[in-house]
């Protein structure tokens, strides 16, 4: 039986150039297959630049507020891109975030934005 999902994800990399976004149709059956439909980079503003660039040096409470405030402003950019591209149906969300800490052997890795504050949008 043939199975589809509508997915839209969020990126963002340390090269901080901006958020990417994809809005993609899943298909299953056997195998699964993929086909983007639609996908953009929103650009960083100088402000994010320097928060996301910074971040590492923050203590924690501060690191929390950053989270808190970055997963608001990946559920702005979710909305505009819904919007934009006049999107009805999302099965699912998935947000990588961007990375703060990676230090795999250590064991440890960092990411933020509030998957809480990017559902409120």
């Amino acid at each position: 039986m043939l199975k589809t999902s509508y997915s839209i994800g969020l990126m963002s990399g340390t090269s901080l150039d901006g958020v990417d976004i994809v809005y993609v149709k899943f298909t299953s059956d056997a195998n699964y297959e993929y086909q983007i439909l639609y996908a953009k980079t929103y650009q960083y503003s100088e402000k994010w630049i320097g928060l996301l660039k910074e971040a590492f040096k923050k203590d924690a409470s501060q690191l929390v507020n950053l989270d808190i405030e970055f997963g608001g402003y990946l559920g702005r950019l979710l909305v505009e891109f819904i919007r934009e591209y006049k999107i009805e149906k999302v099965d699912f969300i998935a947000s990588h975030g961007h990375t703060i800490f990676h230090k795999p052997e250590e064991a440890y890795t960092l990411q933020i934005g509030s998957g809480k504050e990017i559902s409120r949008m």
